[in-house]
């Protein structure tokens, strides 16, 4: 039987402290709490804006690597790559060159018309630059985090375009990056006009990543497929003339006056590496100044020592606190690892956080897990306090079976904590869907079993450093 460390402390005789079931009703109602307030009154905003801000080197330093594979990947291509795309850019530029000189036409000739017939001259639109980061891990929503906050200027609302066209819109700005929800998340809506029909209409985004579609349109509309539908300009936001997507299917159906009208974006999310930031002409934000405070440090259960029969398995070394905060802060850092929206992927945090409630309940425990929750919150855009609810209830189970759970070899105990896990995506899951996500696929129902699976390597790399040297003495007391 691996035992996971000897507590030389001496045993609490008066002060308990606060029991594991008391912590987790506590952090469950905050994140409860938490999770009304952000989906209801927007009222997290300041907490997110911190907890985004104390986040955003890491997530720099682990986009570095990727940024050099790509840079590494650009100077391979060699230099007859290089003139091909000169070539190529040339003949672009005589186009453009051509396009705009007859732009300039059009615009001179439009602003003759409008003073003509007394019309306001058209507005300016000014624009930032800004790239993009990476795209969130959540599955239930569609959303990207670029390189420009509120200290660029960043306003929120703002629409987001490259060379293809419309992308989405700026929903949060934080202080150095802000997140930018996609035309194909469930809950964007953009006014658009059929350039063919002239007939106006709203596109709705559908969130499981298959598109859009255009609603409320009859049965007996002037809709076909290819029709490009670009920006109306009747919101105020998105200036008007900037292409939003193709039709893609039109289904009339009997039975029903309206129509079913699927929609592709022109503009990919996949591509998208530079984007343009439309700035609004009046900026219309109120940012709050609150502080931030976090909920307060959580000790886990103190559980007495025991001790363990001569024979009955390894005596360990005592756990390093600063090696347990490596780890976890590791299990954080693998989980920001930009892999784009992967539902099966496991979370390597939540892993290492059952393993050290197991192995350490005195030093890792239910508060811990909140903290840490909301800080995947953050960076995966997801609900604030829907990954803090789910750590919780995986620190308690995992707290609660620290006694038994060491007694059992390494391939039983993955079979133990496979509830925990299963336990925890299922309440992330169940929450979203009552906000009315949309079913992120069956391929989320791999994750706790790759965790489970997982739970072997782990106890053996996690304990590595607190293992002892072979005793040749084996007639040495302890």
């Amino acid at each position: 039987m691996p035992l996971g460390t000897l507590d030389r402390s001496p045993p609490p005789f008066f002060r308990q402290g606060t029991s594991a079931l008391t912590k987790l009703l506590l952090c469950a109602a905050a994140a409860v709490l938490m999770m009304v307030a952000d989906a209801r009154f927007k009222l997290a905003e300041p907490a997110r804006a911190g907890l985004a801000m104390a986040l955003h080197p890491v997530q720099r330093l682990l986009l570095s690597p990727v940024d050099g594979w790509e840079r590494l990947q650009d100077y391979l291509r060699g230099t007859e790559s290089a003139m091909a795309a000169e070539d190529q850019a040339r003949r672009q530029l005589v186009l453009q060159a051509e396009k705009l000189g007859r732009t300039e036409q059009l615009q001179a000739e439009n602003a003759r018309l409008r003073a003509l017939l007394g019309l306001r001259p058209a507005l300016t639109v000014k624009s930032l630059a800004a790239e993009v980061l990476y795209e969130t891990s959540d599955p239930f929503s569609r959303r990207v985090v670029v390189d420009r906050g509120s200290a660029q200027g960043m306003p929120p609302g703002a629409p987001v375009i490259n060379d293809a066209g419309v992308l989405g819109q700026v929903t949060r700005v934080y202080m150095l990056s802000s997140e930018v929800t996609l035309l194909a998340d469930k809950d964007a809506a953009i006014p658009v006009l059929n350039t063919r029909s002239q007939q106006r209409g709203v596109a709705f985004g559908l969130g499981d990543g298959s598109g859009m579609e255009l609603r409320f349109m009859a049965a007996n509309a002037d809709v076909r497929e290819g029709d490009l539908l670009t920006t109306s300009g009747l919101d105020g936001v998105y200036p008007p003339g900037l292409p939003v997507a193709r039709v893609s299917h039109v289904e009339r159906r009997g039975d029903s006056s309206f129509a079913r009208v699927a929609l592709t974006p022109v503009a990919r999310a996949e591509t998208a590496r530079h984007v343009l930031v439309l700035l609004p002409q009046q900026e219309l934000c109120r940012r709050a100044r609150r502080p931030l405070r976090l909920p307060p440090r959580c000790r886990s259960e103190r559980a007495h020592p025991m001790i363990m029969p001569r024979g009955a398995g390894q005596l360990l070394l005592p756990a390093n606190p600063f090696f347990i905060a490596f780890t976890l802060l590791l299990g954080l850092a693998a989980d920001m690892v930009p892999m784009g929206r992967q539902p099966a992927m496991p979370d390597f945090l939540a892993l290492i956080l059952v393993f050290w409630n197991v192995h350490q309940p005195r030093r890792v425990g239910v508060g811990w897990a909140f903290v840490f929750g909301l800080l995947v919150d953050v960076h995966h855009g997801a609900l604030l306090g829907q990954h803090a609810l789910a750590y919780s209830i995986l620190s308690f189970g995992a707290v609660s079976l620290h006694r038994r759970l060491p007694w059992f070899g390494t391939l039983v105990q993955a079979l133990h904590v496979l509830p925990l896990f299963v336990l925890a995506h299922a309440v992330s899951l169940l929450v979203r869907m009552a906000l009315g996500g949309m079913w992120p696929g069956w391929w989320v129902l791999l994750a706790p079993l790759l965790e489970a699976a997982l739970w072997p390597l782990a106890s053996v790399l996690l304990l590595a450093p607190q293992r002892r040297a072979p005793d040749p003495d084996a007639h040495r007391p302890l």
